[in-house]
Order: structure tokens, then C-alpha cells, then sequence
């Protein structure tokens, strides 16, 4: 090696050189330099991560002092199963002792590290008597409502300042300077000191850097039109007059020397003519020309004059600095509301810690000379906030393992420049360290890799998705299971006359589908259909199901926008009306009508007509009931009332007797936090439905994941959720539809770089005509610019992440207009949309130039290879990884672990008040609470017949394993050893027929009797929740 390496014995030397590659094994050894590892698609980053803790611990290193630092707590647990198994297997003994403590290890992500240092160094940070963390969606409430009390304060005193923006932008409305404001606390919240930050603004309120910013406008509209001079020269190359009238033009707009120049001489300066009597095709290339180059020069060139605009800033400087000192005040106001609640949010911890670490030198210099590594997951997701934790407690000890390649978390401040720029001064020694690049990928075969090198190769660089797509970054495809077996990646080209063009590129993977399926060799599940985003998912799943294809849809959706929150919503505004004895109002009539139609409560129209007309709504029997149970629990909290009322209309029955029940639970867990939230701030039930009222006017986000619990069916999945998965094979349609792009309507935003940026209006000009087009603000031009590029960006990173989930062979789905498609932009940063990137790279034709097929080329009745997903609780591992983790014996590390790494969460009701009962409720010595809403199902559970020798049993529930007969790791809901047998028992929600279980229950079994012994007699049961009933297997 050509750096420091570890102190490790010799034989643990070799046994690694035998199982990993030459990059990976510098990974694991180097010592004593901090090392950033650019780890490309499926190069086993999480192998090497995990294989590398194992390797300090050999050199003598604690395991209480190395902090492992994950983007998630799944990412987390499964680090710690990983490196439990491999201290288990190792074949030398000596790190034996730290096996026990890794379950408490600092493995964890940002936000618990925080949590962890917040406990620790509480009485600095004001916190020794705790904290609770709280709901973004409620502080964001009382956050609009603060502000608008200080605009109805400031427009009751006419204050000038305000007024003037009033007068020109909203219409007396002033919901565009609400959503301002609102926008600047939550941008300079994520700055690593926000305090300072707003200090800046308020002593410099206007953009400073005027003059570069329109030599950035002058360059850029230059560099369109001589775009447009080189490219009308190129097509008119023989036509000598054309040619000169070409010349004339670029003589024009060369004098120019500024913006300002460039503005005089642009009122003159006339596109060229087309010329008599060209064909067809060239006048289609004039025009085309024409629109991507003169169209774009004047879009940009309505920029106002410089020291007009400098004049028009002047204007709005005091509204600026009102404005900025307002969100000062907003921000103590908020600081001090969350101290007085003891709540925070997880930034508001982040920037605590970090506080304390820049102004306690003691406690910075502790944890520093404490930790004698610092590992980093993802780090290319890092944000600046975490960058500064980590430079800040690091000391030649950095290992951040990432892939700027798959960066696509920008809009949660994930800043994949931290990742670029160590990269760099890692290489060019500007900063102590060293880059190790991984790019050997062990997931998916030639045919994906291949394919995949050859698109990014033309369209990611340093410039464009932040890193030069070389040789360095080009992967190879090293898994041994696909060599001497062969695929195709396809390119479908489909059309239509109709006007659903994705309606006919689903037909056509349909088909493909059952193609594949009746070959013998695939299974639904084994197929992945990937998009950009979500919005079409419902029309996508019914289409697939007209076809007769299984779809689970995978995906982050709105909460509220959903049948069940307005019913949930319907019967806290019931309980409004009790509360003000208000039986009568339309509120009350709208809500009761809703529910009683619902499948809660089931009445017919004929019933609730007749209920209305005589204005006997109250004297319905579930309205009665309701009533009844109010009226006991007068003095209650909201919560407990609207708890105890779900119970009463047994929502949770109703809701589970769907088929589709996994979305509405989700929804029911989340809405029950909302309520649970607001019932801790004393919010009555008035102030709740207000409080849904303003998330949904102030477009306040309230997003949740929604899994679908289908066993053996295609995955439906938008690029983001399906990061860190694999599929056998994947279709990528709907590449036309365009990026979500739009220009913000507001006439007020901000940016941290920039400042306050406003739309000009008609009263800042003395002009007879006002028309916004040509009286373009420059600095909100160019942030618009500057959102676009990162935007698209970004998409090339998502094709990156997209393409790279295959294992085996992908399908491009290209639809084909009537007439021809749009021609592709001349530049990457014009395209917008996936296709076009495909077809800008030359993709398109490289794949057409061969003959595509997707049919695999050997023996159908033949198995490729074994390599199981059942989709169930467990983690599949190549073989690479299982040699890692079992040095090729033939035995299993198994644990018992109070957190689970469930995959399917639908299936197991993860995160749900249900699952979590059954997960940590005492089975020995059970203490139910009949009034829990729950109390039902745990009671079935307990009195069905499986537990009834249970007091001669061990326990273990939440059971992780690892194994490598089955090539799996995974969870096991229940174990119960007994001295002559073992039962195991699987958790369904109610379901029990899929034949998948049985196959599922086989893996279990299996991985039990390799661990047990295989005498031992094992019971495998399916239990459902919702029946109270078993099922022995």
C-alpha cells in the first residue's frame, strides 16, 4: 500500500487481500490520514465500511470510541447487525470482548448524535430537564400566525414600508409578504449560524455585487449569440450572400463591451432573415436555430439597466430591513416559545450542539481527543451543518465513504459541493487526506454497466452533476454470477394517435412482463418500474391492473389529500360542535353527512336525507353515542377525547376491513401525532381544525411514506425510495414528461446568496406601457438560473441512481409523437427532461445500432442464478458480502435486537401504535389497558393457543439473523426456545394464504436449524392480527 496502514496481525491481512479488491483493501487498512472514499453504484461501500470497524478493532481501537455516522436509523441498525456478525465469525478471537458492547456503539445518525451530546452536555445547553421533539407542521402554524399578527399590526399603523410593497405586488392581500418571510427564517435556519447570517442581512440588505452580476449577464447572452452566429454560419456555409448578411450581424452585437452597450445596440439588432427558396429541412434548422439561441438572447436582454435597477433597489431597502428584522424577532419569538414548551425541532439541536462545540473549547477538544475515528455514511447527503460538526471534532481520523454520483437529496439541504471540493483538495493537496475510488460493482452485470459508462461518460462532469464522469469514476461489473451468462438492455420504441402516451407505454411493459413471466424464469416481484417522481401513480397502478399485472406501489404522498384524513378531520369537527353545543351549524351537517355516508359508519342516502330534513341529526345513534362519550370525558385532553372516539366508531376496524387499509393506516398514525402534538400545547378542538385549515391554505408540507404490503408483484417506485434497492429488471418510461420547473408565481422570494429578489412593477418605471418581460430584475434572472442548473443537475445524479438499481437488464421506454419529436438542445443545461438527456448523449442511437433483446440468451427452463427475494424482513447480500461476514463457514450469527429492519413495512404495520404493541409488549407477563384501542388484538394474540406453554419458554422477539446458507439476513417477529423445540412465529396483518409466507417461513427454518442444530424440532406458524387466528406451516 502506498499510505500508512494499520497495525493488524498477518493472517487477517491475508484473509482480507483474498476476499477484497485492491481499492477496497486500502479502504479497510489505511491509518493515521483522514480518507474519502468515492464509492461508486454497488462497489460495497457498506462492506467495506463495516469490514473496516473490524479492522480497527484488531489494531487496538475501543469500540465506545468510534463514531459511525448514518443518513438513517435502518442504515444504522443494520451496520451494528454487520459488525456483531463479523466479530462472531472471526476466526482469530481477539476483539471477542467487543461484541457485547457494539449494540450501545455510537453507530447512529446526525440527528441521534446530536440527541446523544444534547443529554450529555445538557446543563450547558439548558436542557437538563429534557426535551421532546416537535412537530414541524405545528411550529410552522404558529409561525404563520405570528407573522400575520405583525402585517395586520403594521398595515392597522400604515406603516410606509409595508404599504409601498402592498400597493404593488398583492392586491391588499398580503399573503405573498406572509409566504416571504416565512421563506427567509426557514432558508437562513439551515445555515450553520443563522444568527450571523440575519446580522449580515440586516446591516447589507441590498446585493452588493452588482457589477459581476451583470458581467455574468453579458457573458451569458453573448454566448448565445455566438451560438447563433456559428450555427447559421455552419448551415449556410455555401451561400455567400447569407454569409455576409451572418457577418453583419456578429459586427453589430461585437461592439458591444458591457450590458449596457449590448442593451443599446439590442434595439436595433434584428434576427436573420431566412433566405429564398431553401428546403424544407434547412428552414426547419433555421428555425430551430433561431429558437434555441436568438429566442434565449432575447428573453435575457429585457434585463433593466444597471443604474436604473441600483436606483430601484433604494426604493426597497426599509422594506428590506423591516422585513429582515422581523424575521430577528421571529426567530427569538420562536426560541422562546420552544424553551418555554421544552420543544424542538432537530435543528434546532443541531444548531445547540454545534454552538456549544464552537464556544466550549473543553468539551470540543473532549470529544475530539475522544473519538479515535469518525466514520460517515452517505457522505456525499452531508449538509453544511454536519460538514461543521465534523471538521470541528475531527483530527487526521475522517473515513466518509460516499458517491457524488448519487446525490439527490437537495431539497433536504444535502449540499453535494462539501462532497466535490474535499474530493479535490483531497487530490491537489490542498487539505491533509487521500481519495480512494471505488468503482468495481458487484450488483448488476456488464450489459447494466456497461450502458451505464457509456451515457454518463457524455453527459456528468465536473461542471455538470459535479464530478468528471473519467476513467476513475467508470465502473466495471466484477460479480462472478454473471460470467458466462448473457443479457440485453432494450430500447422500446412505442407511438400512439391518442393522447395517453404513458397509458401506451404501460401497455407495452405489460406485455413485455407477461412475455418475461411465461418464460419460467421470473416472478412479478422480480421487476422494478422506476420514475422520476410519484404524480402518476394512481393512473399508473390502474393501468397495470387492467392488464392483469400485480403493482405495488411504493411512494411519498400527501397526507391530507386523502379520503380518511377528511374523515378523521369530520370527527374532530363533530367534537367541535359538542364542544360548542352546536348541533345545527353547517359545519356540523357537512361532517355528519361525510361520516355517516363513509364506510365507518355505512348509513344510506336515503337515511341521511331523511336525518337532515328533520333536522334530527343530533338523534342519530352513533351521534348519540358520541355525544355520551363526550359528555364523560368533559376535562379530558383533546387527544384522549379523540382517541376514545375512534374506539367508539371503531375507526380502526372499519379502516382494516379495505383491502387497500396499509395508505389509510399511515394516515391514521399520522393525523393521531397531529392531534397528540396539538393536545400537548393545549389546543382545544377548535383550534385543530384550524390548524389543518392553515396547513393546507399556507401549502404547509405533510408528506408520508405510503408502502404496499403485495408480495409477488411488480414495484411501482420513484427514483428517490428507490435508492440502496435492486431489481432483477427495471422499465424507465414517462422520460418525456418534463422536469417540475416552474417559475415561482410569488412576486417576493429569497434566496441566502442574494437576498430579498421582487418582480418589477409598473409604479417603479415613469413609462407609458409597462410590460414585466422587458423590465426583467437581474439578480432574480440570474437565481432563477442558478436554481435551474442545480435542478438539472441533480436529474442527471437521479438517472445515475435510476440506472444503476438493475441487477440484470433494464428496459428504455421511448414514446414517439405523431410528429417528430423535439430536436435536442445543443446544450446539457437546456434540457428538460429525462429523454432529452438520453437523446443529447447519442443513447438512443447507440442503442439502436444493436439488436435490442431482452430475451436472455441460454437455456429458459434453466435457473440463472438463486438469489431469492421474497420482499419479506430480510436484507438480501451477495456472495462477496456473505464471505465477508462468514469467512466461509457454514454456521449463523444470530441476535436478538429491539429495533427492527423490517422491509416491508406495510406488511408488518411498521411505525403503527399496533406493530408496536406486539413488538414490545411482555408475552410473559403481559399488562394490557383495556381502554387502549388496541387492547383487542394483543387480547386475541395472548389467548389463541400458541403462548399457552410459553412460561417454559425463552423469549426473543424482533430476532435479527444472518445467513449465509439462504444468502440472507433478516428479522424474526417471534422465537420461542424450549428445550425440546423452537416455534416460530410470523406477524401478518391478516392475510395468510400468499404462498410466498410458506417460502419465507422455509428461509427462517432453515436459518434456525443451522444455528440449533439439525435435530431440533421447529414450529413455524402464520398468525393474523386482524382474525386472531393461526395458521401452522
Amino acid at each position: 500500500m502506498k499510505n500508512n496502514m494499520l497495525p493488524l496481525n498477518e493472517n487477517y491481512i491475508q484473509r482480507i487481500k483474498s476476499k477484497y479488491n485492491d481499492e477496497q483493501q486500502e479502504a479497510i487498512f489505511v491509518d493515521k490520514v483522514s480518507a474519502l472514499v468515492s464509492a461508486g453504484a454497488g462497489s460495497g461501500k457498506t462492506a467495506v465500511l463495516s469490514e473496516r470497524t473490524i479492522a480497527l478493532l484488531k489494531a487496538g481501537f475501543d469500540i465506545s470510541r468510534i463514531l459511525i455516522l448514518t443518513f438513517t436509523d435502518n442504515a444504522a441498525q443494520n451496520m451494528k447487525i454487520r459488525i456483531k456478525a463479523k466479530i462472531s465469525e472471526d476466526k482469530d478471537g481477539d476483539i471477542k470482548e467487543a461484541e457485547k458492547y457494539v449494540s450501545g456503539a455510537d453507530i447512529m445518525t446526525f440527528d441521534s448524535f446530536n440527541r446523544k451530546l444534547a443529554i450529555k452536555y445538557g446543563s450547558y445547553l439548558g436542557l437538563e430537564s429534557g426535551y421532546e421533539i416537535i412537530n414541524d407542521s405545528a411550529l410552522n402554524v404558529i409561525k404563520f400566525n405570528y407573522i400575520k399578527s405583525f402585517l395586520d399590526e403594521k398595515i392597522e399603523q400604515k406603516d410606509p414600508d409595508i404599504l409601498f410593497v402592498l400597493d404593488r405586488f398583492t392586491n391588499k392581500d398580503y399573503k405573498p409578504i406572509v409566504t416571504l418571510i416565512s421563506e427567509i427564517y426557514e432558508k437562513i435556519d439551515l445555515l450553520v449560524d443563522p444568527e450571523k447570517e440575519l446580522e449580515k442581512f440586516i446591516a447589507e440588505p441590498i446585493y452588493k455585487n452588482i457589477d459581476e452580476v451583470y458581467q455574468y449577464h453579458f457573458d451569458n447572452i453573448m454566448r448565445y449569440l455566438n451560438e447563433y452566429y456559428k450555427e447559421m454560419h455552419a448551415l449556410f456555409n455555401n451561400d455567400e450572400k447569407m454569409l455576409k448578411k451572418i457577418e453583419d450581424f456578429k459586427n453589430a452585437y461585437s461592439r458591444a463591451n458591457d450590458y449596457s452597450e449590448l442593451k443599446i445596440i439590442s434595439q436595433t439588432l434584428k434576427a436573420i432573415n431566412k433566405p429564398r427558396g431553401i428546403d424544407d429541412l434547412t428552414y426547419a434548422e433555421f428555425q430551430a436555430i433561431k429558437k434555441r439561441s436568438f429566442e434565449k438572447y432575447k428573453d435575457l436582454i429585457g434585463i433593466i439597466d444597471k443604474d436604473q435597477f441600483i436606483k430601484i433597489e433604494e426604493n426597497y431597502k426599509g422594506f428590506y430591513i423591516k422585513i429582515f428584522n422581523f424575521v430577528k424577532d421571529l426567530f427569538n419569538y420562536l426560541n422562546r416559545y420552544k424553551e418555554e414548551q421544552r420543544k424542538f425541532t432537530f435543528q434546532d439541536i443541531s444548531h445547540k450542539i454545534l454552538h456549544l462545540l464552537k464556544t466550549n473549547e473543553e468539551i470540543r477538544l473532549e470529544l475530539k481527543n475522544h473519538y479515535q475515528e469518525i466514520m460517515v455514511d452517505e457522505y456525499q447527503d452531508n449538509s453544511d451543518i454536519q460538514e461543521e460538526m465534523i471538521d470541528l471534532l475531527e483530527n487526521d481520523n475522517l473515513f466518509l465513504v460516499g458517491d457524488i454520483k448519487q446525490s439527490i437529496y437537495r431539497f433536504r439541504n444535502a449540499n453535494p459541493k462539501l462532497f466535490s471540493t474535499r474530493y479535490n483538495d483531497y487530490k491537489e493537496g490542498r487539505r491533509k487526506g487521500i481519495v480512494i475510488d471505488m468503482n468495481k460493482n458487484y450488483r448488476s452485470s456488464p450489459a447494466v454497466i456497461n450502458d451505464v459508462n457509456y451515457l454518463f461518460a457524455r453527459i456528468m462532469s465536473q461542471n455538470f452533476g459535479g464530478i468528471e464522469y473519467d476513467d476513475k469514476q467508470k465502473m466495471s461489473s466484477e460479480n462472478a454470477m454473471y460470467k458466462g451468462k448473457t443479457y440485453y438492455n432494450e430500447l422500446k420504441v412505442v407511438s400512439d394517435n391518442g393522447d395517453r402516451p404513458l397509458e401506451t407505454e404501460l401497455n407495452a411493459i405489460a406485455d413485455d412482463i407477461k412475455k418475461k413471466i411465461s418464460t419460467g424464469i421470473y416472478d412479478y416481484k422480480d421487476f422494478a418500474i422506476i420514475l422520476d417522481r410519484s404524480t402518476e401513480f394512481d393512473d399508473i397502478i390502474e393501468i397495470m391492473t387492467k392488464n392483469g399485472i400485480p403493482v405495488a406501489a411504493n411512494y411519498n404522498g400527501n397526507l391530507l389529500d386523502k379520503v380518511i384524513s377528511n374523515l378523521l378531520i369530520d370527527i374532530v369537527k363533530i367534537l367541535a360542535c359538542f364542544s360548542n353545543n352546536d348541533f345545527w351549524s353547517a359545519d356540523f351537517k357537512n361532517s355528519f353527512v361525510a361520516i355517516s355516508r363513509s364506510y365507518i359508519i355505512g348509513l344510506s342516502d336515503e337515511e341521511i336525507e331523511n336525518y337532515i330534513s328533520t333536522n334530527s341529526q343530533h338523534q342519530t345513534p352513533w351521534v348519540v353515542d358520541l355525544f355520551g362519550l363526550y359528555s364523560e370525558m368533559r376535562g379530558r385532553t383533546t387527544y384522549e377525547i379523540f382517541e376514545a372516539s375512534l374506539s367508539q366508531l371503531n375507526v380502526l376496524n372499519s379502516i382494516l376491513k379495505d383491502e387497500n387499509y396499509s395508505v389509510d393506516l399511515v394516515i391514521l398514525e399520522k393525523i393521531e401525532d397531529y392531534i397528540k402534538e396539538l393536545s400537548s400545547l393545549n389546543y382545544g378542538f377548535n383550534d385543530i381544525i384550524d390548524y389543518f385549515e392553515d396547513i393546507k391554505e399556507n401549502n404547509i408540507s405533510s408528506k408520508g411514506k405510503f408502502l404496499s404490503e403485495k408480495t409477488n408483484a411488480v414495484t411501482l417506485i420513484n427514483t428517490f425510495l428507490s435508492k440502496g434497492l435492486e431489481y432483477r429488471h427495471c422499465y424507465f418510461p414517462y422520460l418525456y414528461k418534463e422536469y417540475n420547473e416552474k417559475e415561482t408565481v410569488s412576486a417576493l422570494i429569497f434566496s441566502t446568496k442574494y437576498g430579498i429578489m421582487h418582480k418589477f412593477a409598473e409604479e417603479d418605471f415613469n413609462v407609458d406601457k409597462f410590460n414585466s418581460d422587458n423590465y426583467l430584475n437581474p439578480i432574480k434572472e440570474l437565481d432563477k438560473i442558478d436554481s435551474l442548473n442545480q435542478g438539472r443537475q441533480e436529474k442527471v445524479r437521479l438517472l445515475y441512481v435510476a440506472l444503476t438499481r438493475p441487477k440484470e437488464s433494464f428496459t428504455i421506454v421511448r414514446f414517439i409523437k405523431n410528429k417528430k419529436n423535439d430536436e435536442a438542445p445543443k446544450s446539457i443545461d437546456q434540457i428538460k427532461c429525462l429523454e432529452g438527456l438520453l437523446d443529447y448523449s447519442g443513447f438512443f442511437e447507440y442503442m439502436g445500432r444493436r439488436k435490442a433483446n431482452t430475451e436472455i440468451v441460454e437455456n429458459k427452463k434453466e435457473k440463472l442464478f438463486e438469489n431469492i427475494d421474497y420482499h419479506f424482513s430480510y436484507e438480501e447480500l451477495s456472495e462477496k458480502e456473505i464471505e465477508e461476514i462468514f469467512s466461509k463457514k457454514k454456521d449463523i450469527y444470530i441476535t436478538a435486537s429491539s429495533s427492527s429492519v423490517h422491509s416491508d413495512t406495510g406488511v408488518l404495520l411498521k411505525g403503527t401504535k399496533l406493530h408496536e404493541m406486539f413488538e414490545n409488549i411482555d408475552l410473559k407477563n403481559p399488562q394490557l389497558d383495556k381502554n387502549e384501542e388496541n387492547y383487542i388484538f394483543i387480547s386475541k394474540f395472548l389467548n389463541c393457543g400458541l403462548l399457552d406453554d410459553i412460561k417454559d419458554a425463552d423469549v426473543y422477539q424482533e430476532f435479527a439473523f444472518v445467513d449465509n446458507e439462504n444468502n440472507t439476513t433478516g428479522i424474526i417477529d417471534l422465537l420461542l426456545v424450549y428445550q425440546d423445540k423452537i416455534k416460530i412465529i410470523d406477524y401478518k396483518t391478516k392475510n395468510l394464504d400468499d404462498p410466498h409466507y410458506i417460502e419465507q417461513l422455509h428461509t427462517y427454518r432453515n436459518a434456525i436449524r443451522q444455528y440449533f442444530g439439525e435435530n431440533i424440532a421447529i414450529e413455524t406458524y402464520l398468525y393474523s392480527i386482524i382474525d386472531g387466528v393461526y395458521k401452522s406451516i
